[in-house]
């Protein structure tokens, strides 16, 4: 299964830093990567997404870092 995220490994569950299909206007950002939480939604992670119109969290995330949509112009 092909997962469109560029992502690390931490100690306490997966840090998303981009996402790779600019693209997409409905973003899901899974709850489970390689069986371990998305806890972290990195800094600029959707950088410049001008078609990301909507986008699902997950219940896991607890930490956004700096402005991950930065450069979006959907987003405020």
């Amino acid at each position: 299964l092909e997962v469109p995220f560029e992502y690390e490994i931490c100690d306490d569950g997966i840090k998303i830093i981009s996402h790779d299909y600019c693209e997409e206007q409905h973003v899901n950002v899974p709850e489970y990567i390689e069986n371990k939480a998305v806890t972290i939604l990195g800094k600029d992670a959707f950088y410049q997404h001008d078609n990301m119109c909507f986008i699902t969290l997950p219940q896991s995330l607890e930490i956004i870092e700096g402005s991950p949509f930065k450069g979006s112009k959907h987003t405020s």
